[in-house]
């Protein structure tokens, strides 16, 4: 599972909350394997309602990927100008079309994929073969090289660790995923050694991450990250920052679907940054609609030319799957500096970002828009466009 698609994540949340899938599920991408043994032996009968719906989502998901459908993948798109980034939400191309082909056998996977795109920080259109992998499997430990976009939080809008990049690092590691282990519970654990885009502070990084799931209501994360070789003159050469997330939900103690999650960095070389991100989520079934509602509030503070530069980012929103297939999403972000050098980025800014995807001609088609009321921002409101097909 990757991170480009925020409903099916939501559908897979509410099947981990309520118990069915216990393997950690905030490291994305996320291996099928354990998930859809443990969807596989689960009776959708016993379910309630909105878990049931979720159950359908994902099954339909597993199934079209062990019959080979929609390995072939083709999307258009084109916004005016990047949004903020979230999990499934990321309009990073003035235009581009992308495309790819997979293969799923018993031991090994692959996806080869080939784009060409006019992206909003580059002046000229280029050629890349992002989100392409290659895996291969003894049973237990998988070994892969990819270029994916990684989303290492259990937050739905921000994420302090490995958040999804416009240009995916190459990426040559190992995954393993350990099941009900004495005191532990479910474990996964990932780490690999990564070549960073030019356009990267540092040339490579070795990142690694270990997640827990002791009981079904917590999820423990710790996330380590190496950068070598820095690229830019501002940038040290040997960077290091060990990060720790959690996720605890209350459904499986007071039978309440919401969840309260954090993460924060617990060590950083750079010893004048600091930054954590705490958020809230509840997920309720009403009127055939399948509905997530967010709360994140994350606060950075870093020392910028000899003065510390606080930002501060509150967001609200909801996340909706409807009864007719239709999918939205709508979010409130508030920003806020402080900072004496540069006035111009103490002033508080407002945007409204949203999308709506439905059905048409076999693909999903997608709008999107954002209107916001930053001084700094010529554009007040601005639009995107997507449509993918799935074959």
């Amino acid at each position: 599972m990757e991170t480009d698609d925020v409903y099916l994540r939501s559908d897979l949340q509410l099947l981990a909350d309520a118990g069915i899938v216990t393997v950690p599920v905030n490291s994305f991408p996320l291996p099928w394997r354990e998930i859809s043994v443990q969807i596989k032996n689960t009776s959708p009968s016993a379910l309630a309602e909105n878990t049931r719906q979720a159950y359908y989502h994902i099954s339909y998901k597993i199934n079209a990927a062990k019959k080979g459908y929609g390995n072939r993948f083709l999307k258009l798109k084109t916004a005016q100008k990047g949004l903020p980034s979230s999990f499934g939400q990321n309009n990073d191309v003035k235009w581009g079309a992308f495309s790819n082909v997979g293969i799923d056998e018993s031991r090994f996977s692959m996806r080869i994929s080939a784009n060409y795109a006019q992206y909003h920080d580059k002046e000229e259109a280029q050629f890349n073969f992002d989100n392409s992998y290659f895996a291969v499997t003894t049973g237990k430990t998988n070994f892969f090289i990819n270029t994916q976009a990684q989303w290492w939080s259990p937050s739905w809008l921000e994420s302090i660790s490995a958040e999804q990049r416009v240009h995916p690092a190459y990426e040559l590691g190992l995954e393993r995923t350990f099941v009900d282990l004495p005191l532990l519970g479910s474990v996964y654990f990932k780490t690999g050694l990564n070549q960073l885009r030019s356009s990267d502070d540092w040339k490579y990084s070795w990142r690694s991450r270990l997640s827990l799931r002791p009981v079904n209501a917590l999820e423990l994360s710790f996330s380590y990250f190496d950068f070598q070789e820095a690229q830019n003159k501002d940038a040290q050469d040997n960077y290091q920052q060990l990060s720790m997330d959690g996720r605890l939900s209350l459904q499986s103690m007071i039978d309440i679907p919401l969840a309260v999650y954090m993460q924060h960095i617990i060590d950083d070389s750079q010893p004048d940054f600091s930054a954590f991100l705490i958020g809230s989520d509840y997920s309720v079934l009403a009127a055939g609609m399948q509905m997530r509602f967010v709360f994140e509030y994350r606060n950075t503070k870093d020392d910028y030319l000899g003065e510390t530069l606080d930002k501060k980012r509150y967001s609200v929103g909801s996340v909706v799957q409807m009864a007719n297939d239709h999918q939205w999403q709508l979010f409130l972000h508030h920003n806020s500096s402080d900072n004496s050098i540069d006035s111009s980025i103490n002033n508080p800014g407002n945007q409204l970002v949203g999308s709506y995807r439905f059905l048409i001609y076999k693909g999903m088609l997608s709008l999107s828009l954002s209107s916001s009321d930053t001084q700094e921002n010529s554009d007040k409101v601005n639009a995107g466009l997507s449509w993918e097909l799935h074959f």
